[in-house]
């Protein structure tokens, strides 16, 4: 195995380009074969020596890009995926403080970002002088739903209130990924304004009740933040929240509501398909969301959203409610793309490939007979 064939193990597409994730433990099991004197590999692989004799010998080497994949040392330390592994953290670690007091930059726009998986590096980093305003860290850390990383970035200077045009601050983005209430309380007590907005117009409460949050909401509402609902919007919030009982007596009294909703409020069905929320998913397909809205990170479907993760149940839940598996999500596939690319990365979820396979097998969708779904043209 070359070092480039390695490298692209221990780096995800988002950070060496496509669209691959990381595989940290395929990587460890190959370090062995691989040229172990190459400081990019020591870089990736927690050799401290070798990054330490690297960068005595070239003082420059620290602040320039290099090796196969082009990276500047201090961002091949803090991308690689190794950290999570436990017998490589520690000296990742170390090799990422060699650099820093070799001189490496740690306000490169980068290492602080995807440090955040790792807070004893995240710590190296700010105490090395790394900003955190203009770097996305206040939002990346939601990801993680880190309240102690979250603690530290605001300790060293992070903006409660930072801009984004996205999603307009921290607090509506911690909202949209379904962060604790620890977390989201931290943010407020640092000075986060329960009255924000997204740049759609819909205020924190009003977000936490869409995304299934009461407790979030209520603390909002403590927090000054106080938004009027109408009928459109306790019904989203009791869907939501996977209140079947409130959800079907409103829908019992208002047959029609569903039909009025906008489009923020459709896309609620693929947003909380993506991220899991299967009570709360079920009973908006149950009380008539349009099945194929397409919505999440990646503008796709329901379906594609529960294939993604592997959810079977869902998967055949979604068919046997009439979903189109040749709807295309916002890479241009379909949901067999979207099963082969699932399937072969692994993603966060159930990971019943099989079961998904079978469902869309069960209701007519054609995968090829070598196991490699055939792409599909959407409609």
């Amino acid at each position: 195995m070359t070092v480039t064939d390695w490298l692209r193990l221990v780096y995800a597409g988002d950070t060496i380009g496509g669209t691959h994730v990381a595989r940290p433990a395929e990587a460890a099991r190959w370090t062995a074969l691989v040229d172990r004197s190459d400081p990019y590999f020591a870089c990736a692989a927690r050799d401290v020596d070798v990054v330490r004799g690297t960068a005595a010998a070239d003082h420059g080497w620290v602040h320039r890009p290099g090796g196969p994949l082009g990276l500047p040392p201090l961002v091949a330390v803090t991308h690689s995926s190794l950290v999570r592994l436990p017998e490589f953290a520690a000296g990742l670690r170390d090799c990422a403080r060699a650099l820093l007091d070799a001189g490496a930059d740690p306000d490169d726009g980068e290492s602080l970002y995807h440090s955040l998986g790792d807070i004893e590096c995240t710590r190296l980093l700010l105490a090395a002088g790394a900003t955190v305003t203009g770097t996305n860290a206040m939002y990346a850390v939601a990801d993680h739903d880190d309240a102690d990383v979250l603690r530290l970035l605001l300790e060293h200077g992070g903006d409660p209130n930072e801009p984004s045009p996205s999603w307009g601050a921290p607090l509506l983005f911690a909202i949209r990924r379904r962060c604790s209430t620890a977390f989201v309380r931290l943010l407020l007590d640092a000075g986060a304004d329960p009255r924000a907005v997204t740049p759609e117009g819909v205020g924190a409460y009003r977000l936490a009740l869409r995304f299934g949050h009461p407790e979030v909401a209520e603390l909002l509402h403590g927090s000054g933040a106080v938004e009027p609902l109408d009928l459109r919007e306790l019904v989203v919030a009791a869907c939501a929240s996977g209140d079947a009982a409130a959800a079907r007596r409103l829908l019992a009294a208002h047959p029609d509501v569903v039909a009025t909703l906008d489009e923020t409020q459709r896309r609620l069905l693929p947003d909380l398909a993506a991220a899991g929320a299967t009570d709360a998913f079920r009973l908006m397909v149950e009380a008539g969301w349009p099945i194929d809205t397409v919505g999440g990170d990646w503008q796709a479907t329901a379906l594609n959203h529960a294939v993604f993760r592997g959810d079977a149940g869902l998967t055949r839940f979604l068919l046997e409610h009439g979903a189109d598996p040749a709807v295309p999500h916002g890479f241009g596939d379909t949901v067999v793309g979207t099963l082969e690319w699932a399937s072969r990365n692994g993603t966060e979820g159930p990971r019943d490939f099989d079961g998904c396979a079978r469902a869309l097998l069960d209701h007519g969708v054609e995968l090829p007979a070598d196991g490699r779904p055939r792409p599909q043209q959407g409609k």
